[in-house]
């Protein structure tokens, strides 16, 4: 996937993968195209409510990765289609011109993106990532500025690579709220197996990002939705299972409203 066969669906961009309002996603196709890059995307899949690696199949959304195998279909979403969160929206990360040199040659790289909607932080320890997703949201600086170690990240690179930083959001921190993983360092684009992830959707719209529902309908999610308690792991004493399943608690959600919203069956009694 880093050089891809430029013939291959997930090397072209389509028009309608792009949010009007994201400027950078329509900047640098022609450096992609003369490094065989992925194409872009500005939507995001809903990981749900479990925090965890991108191929964690057993994450509470209505969303699982096929290569582990399992199954889930619309009457799987026991919490109703209306009250359960299929897709939303984060920014590109910011390309740089001249910032990335030919991954074959083993130097290629983004810019660090330090901004909270384009980038994400690095070096929080994947008990924290699952058990105090607070720590992430610490990360966050005035003018919307990150702290710690930043990854380039690459979010949205590619619409066909199902992975935590290219198109996956969870339903813990609010939305606009710093994304993290534990790595230390590195190109988190391709070789991120293993990592564990916190991704947040995100917009330039005014207060909030746009969301699709199971039934089709489309809301407006404001920054400031009730995320409930943001210091305990999902399900707080009452999940039994360890953070490599913490997905298979059967409860309701921790992070309030908007933890609920990206469960499909913790049988919560709430809506937007």
């Amino acid at each position: 996937m880093t050089n891809p066969d430029p013939n291959a669906p997930w090397a072209h961009e389509v028009a309608a993968f792009f949010c009007p309002s994201d400027g950078n996603a329509q900047l640098g196709r022609d450096i992609l195209d003369r490094q065989n890059l992925p194409a872009r995307i500005n939507y995001r899949f809903s990981h749900g409510d479990s925090p965890a690696r991108h191929d964690d199949w057993t994450n509470r959304s209505a969303f699982i990765d096929g290569d582990r195998g399992g199954e889930k279909t619309l009457g799987s979403i026991e919490d109703g289609l209306s009250n359960t969160l299929f897709f939303s929206e984060a920014p590109v990360s910011v390309w740089s011109v001249g910032a990335y040199t030919n991954r074959n040659n083993g130097a290629g790289n983004f810019t660090p993106n330090r901004l909270i909607k384009t980038g994400f932080g690095g070096g929080v320890s994947a008990a924290n990532i699952q058990n105090n997703p607070s720590i992430c949201a610490g990360m966050a600086r005035p003018n919307g500025m990150l702290s710690g170690t930043n990854f380039p990240g690459r979010k949205g690179y590619s619409w066909g690579l199902a992975r935590a930083n290219n198109v996956l959001f969870h339903t813990v921190l609010p939305p606009n709220q710093p994304a993290c993983t534990r790595g230390g360092g590195g190109d988190i684009w391709w070789d991120n197996t293993g990592l564990e992830f916190n991704m947040t959707p995100a917009s330039y719209h005014t207060g909030g990002v746009n969301a699709g529902l199971g039934d089709g309908s489309v809301r407006f999610i404001s920054d400031s939705i009730d995320a409930g308690t943001l210091n305990e792991r999902l399900g707080g004493s009452a999940n039994e299972h360890g953070n490599a399943d913490i997905g298979r608690y059967t409860g309701p959600s921790t992070y309030g409203v908007w933890g609920a919203m990206g469960s499909i069956a913790g049988g919560e009694s709430v809506s937007l």
